[in-house]
């Protein structure tokens, strides 16, 4: 740890694996990372899935703002949007335009959970790591999720949001639904997308998930949507 800090304070970038470590462990409370590892500001995502590498990718070339939208993503930390977070993504989205930010953000989400670009080493006493989200990468999918609400209803996000539900609730052996903060982050976006194609996706989420606690919110979420014009 010690070289990690001479290394930012003498102003020189670690690598991008490195940071992914610093960030990953940091997810462990107790670790005492969390300080250190959130002086890590690049890359804005941690590298090591596909669907986060490709999200730098595309929008290197565009304009700072789309940078700082990752950036915001990642720090859905919470259950919930708190009204603070959601000022600022709309201010984001208002700037890039949320048109122009479901066109992009949709192939995203369709690359989550598929293998890992780098693989981590896998102790035997430890958590499956690679079947798992980067814990770092997961709050953004969350946050790419709760933005998703805030764009126009459509059929293609409904069911790019649906499909994370799916992936997200993926069985690990040996650990269980693969992130379910991911899942419940996506049927938020979904309660809150007017019209019958979010319904509809909830409605065939409802019949098909087995993880109690999602269930409880897609529930809650039909219960939302049955006010709303279809």
């Amino acid at each position: 740890m010690s070289f990690a800090e001479a290394e930012l304070d003498a102003g020189r970038p670690l690598s991008p694996a490195v940071v992914a470590a610093f960030r990953r462990g940091a997810d462990d409370r107790y670790s005492g990372l969390g300080e250190l590892a959130g002086r890590m500001t690049e890359p804005v995502l941690d590298v090591g899935e596909q669907w986060a590498e490709t999200a730098m990718a595309d929008v290197l070339p565009l304009r700072p703002a789309w940078r700082d939208l990752l950036s915001h993503a990642a720090t859905a930390r919470t259950a919930k949007p708190t009204a603070t977070w959601k000022r600022k993504g709309g201010a984001l989205l208002d700037d890039i335009g949320p048109e122009a930010f479901r066109t992009r953000a949709l192939p995203w989400l369709a690359l989550a959970g598929r293998p890992r670009t780098l693989t981590l080493r896998q102790d035997h006493r430890e958590a499956p790591v690679n079947e798992l989200f980067d814990p770092f990468n997961a709050n953004a999918l969350r946050g790419l999720a709760w933005l998703l609400a805030r764009t126009e209803p459509c059929e293609e996000t409904a069911t790019a949001l649906g499909a994370l539900v799916d992936t997200a609730l993926r069985v690990v052996p040996g650990h269980g639904p693969c992130n379910p903060k991911v899942a419940n982050g996506a049927v938020y976006a979904l309660a809150r997308l007017t019209g019958p194609d979010a319904r509809e996706e909830l409605l065939r989420l409802a019949e098909r998930t087995a993880y109690k606690s999602t269930l409880r919110q897609i529930e809650a979420a039909l219960a939302r949507t049955a006010s709303q014009p279809q």
